[in-house]
């Protein structure tokens, strides 16, 4: 699914992110309609959420749910752009950071640069990034449910000063 997802943000640049969500959803389901395709990815806001919708798809809702507490949730952020999960907990960088490490694209003049100027060397305008896009929601693991891990492991006692 990340493959599938950083590919098309590659070769359709500043796209809005329902657009790339459709798409990979759309490539890991090619029997379905896009009718189909766009009711199960309506409620999907970010990659992370695109696949538990397929794990959802392909097992369960609840294994779609245990997948993302218990794996997703436990995968750090890319160190280069923090915007999506590294590919392991091993692994330090997202598909994108690893794949297409200096990819810009300019959105006015449709060039590609694969070498990370700051701006467009054709018309010095703003570069649109690979990862760009929202990316998924990093929550930190010693925040759970509003509070820190060390007032849950107390069991009930006041969290120490």
């Amino acid at each position: 699914m990340e493959k599938a997802y950083f590919d098309f943000r590659r070769r359709l640049p500043g796209k809005d992110e329902p657009a790339y969500l459709r798409l990979a959803f759309q490539s890991r389901y090619p029997e379905k309609d896009s009718n189909q395709v766009s009711a199960l990815v309506s409620d999907c806001h970010n990659l992370e959420d695109i696949m538990v919708k397929a794990i959802s798809v392909d097992f369960s809702p609840g294994s779609a749910a245990a997948t993302r507490m218990n794996v997703l949730m436990n995968i750090p952020a890319c160190v280069r752009c923090g915007k999506y999960r590294a590919l392991s907990t091993t692994d330090d960088l997202c598909y994108g950071c690893r794949k297409y490490p200096a990819f810009s694209a300019c959105n006015h003049c449709h060039l590609y640069w694969d070498d990370s100027p700051k701006f467009c060397q054709h018309c010095g305008g703003k570069l649109w990034r690979i990862t760009d896009g929202p990316g998924v929601p990093m929550i930190p693991l010693e925040t759970i449910g509003g509070q820190s891990l060390s007032q849950t492991s107390r069991a009930g006692q006041a969290p120490a000063i």
